[in-house]
């Protein structure tokens, strides 16, 4: 088993493209130290694999992945968003639109999939098993679609989404969890491409939790978890 060293970090209200320019340095921080490993054998046997996990919550933001298209996954027009002083990113992720807001806990793992042997169909089957867990730690029941990314209650709200970018080997962005968030902004799109989508979060569940706290919890398991890959 590869013995690998976490690093985690929480922002509270981070502007989006803030927070991107953070995850492209600890993108670049995970590959430079995958580079130095492979060009020296007694360095690779004796230095742990990085993992960085980098936990977020965003004003009321509307992202458009790879698959989203503009106008047909939004419910208004971008004059009104800007009236509500709701911002809306192009993203390089998977996925289509997803919104983010106050109270809703973004987390962005950034890992070499190879050094566990992971694919990306495994990965996300790790990133959902990994937000089960953490909803059942707080007693609310959560499962997975085979034919749908993203984590979802028995009555068929989705309470979790994930959109991912893979560059050379390397994870960045993740999964969004609801929390505590305002569910009537997600009338504002078109959720994963799907019309009129039910959601649900911890809040409307009856479970309240700090959102560093989540966090924590859930990088928690999550280490627990990619430590057994």
């Amino acid at each position: 088993m590869k013995f690998t060293k976490f690093e985690s970090e929480f922002f509270e209200n981070i502007d989006y493209v803030k927070s991107l320019d953070i995850q492209e340095e600890k993108i670049y921080q995970v590959s430079r130290q995958a580079q130095a490993l492979q060009s020296n054998k007694e360095l690779k046997a004796l230095s742990p694999e990085l993992v960085i996990l980098l936990g977020f919550e965003y004003p009321a933001t509307i992202t458009l992945g790879k698959r989203a298209f503009g106008v047909e996954h939004i419910n208004q027009s971008h004059s009104l968003f800007e009236q509500q002083k709701i911002f809306i990113f192009e993203s390089s992720r998977g996925g289509q639109a997803t919104l983010h807001s106050p109270g809703q806990l973004v987390i962005y793992p950034i890992l070499r999939l190879g050094t566990y042997k992971l694919t990306i169909r495994s990965y996300v089957r790790l990133l959902e098993k990994v937000t089960i867990q953490f909803f059942e730690s707080y007693g609310v029941k959560a499962l997975f679609h085979e034919d749908d990314s993203g984590v979802y209650l028995p009555s068929g709200e989705k309470i979790a989404f994930i959109g991912l970018k893979i560059h050379q080997g390397v994870t960045s962005h993740g999964i969004a969890i609801n929390i505590s968030n305002q569910l009537e902004l997600f009338d504002l799109i078109v959720s994963c491409g799907i019309k009129n989508r039910p959601v649900s979060s911890m809040k409307k569940e009856g479970v309240e939790v700090r959102l560093l706290d989540a966090f924590k919890n859930w990088a928690q398991l999550f280490e627990e978890s990619l430590n057994k890959q």
